[in-house]
């Protein structure tokens, strides 16, 4: 697979929601509970849009060159 977008300009929110769909919204039927996951839901679509394939990509680099110790 390729991007046609430099891998900094692409957000794991964008791939979710490419393979997903879109993080829809909760239902509100009025219960307290949606409020509570209206909140988590909206959490996690700002956390995926400020994360980046690059920003993914760094990461997995610097863990894989962290050194392994087995006991």
């Amino acid at each position: 697979y390729s991007f046609r977008r430099d891998p900094s300009e692409v957000t794991i929110l964008d791939v979710v929601e490419t393979v997903d769909g879109r993080l829809g919204p909760v239902d509100d039927g009025g219960r307290g509970c949606d409020r509570v996951w209206t909140d988590a839901r909206d959490t996690v679509v700002e956390s995926l849009a400020n994360l980046t394939i690059a920003d993914m990509a760094e990461r997995e680099a610097r863990l894989s060159d962290a050194p392994m110790f087995h006991i």
